[in-house]
């Protein structure tokens, strides 16, 4: 990885400021019936790695803990990509 600070550092680019989370995004498999080159967790038919139910239980019920209202979305061809949000 390349070190990245010292030309942070040199930019006059404005700070990014962070605001509140509103959506957090957990991929629960990498299994998809694409293999899109662009995709951020290299998912693809021949991946089988996915959450154990008891890890999927356990988020869930940290997500309804936290008073958060899940929503899952498919995506484009039935992908694995699910979202919560945090309103």
């Amino acid at each position: 990885m390349h070190e990245t600070l010292p030309l942070l550092e040199i930019s006059d680019f404005p700070a990014i400021r962070r605001e509140a989370i509103e959506t957090l995004q957990i991929n629960i498999g990498y299994r998809c019936n694409q293999s899109c080159v662009h995709c951020h967790v290299n998912a693809g038919p021949n991946r089988t790695e996915m959450m154990s139910d008891d890890n999927l239980e356990l988020l869930l019920g940290v997500i309804k803990a936290r008073g958060c209202e899940p929503w899952i979305s498919l995506g484009v061809h039935q992908s694995s990509t699910t979202g919560f949000g945090l309103w």
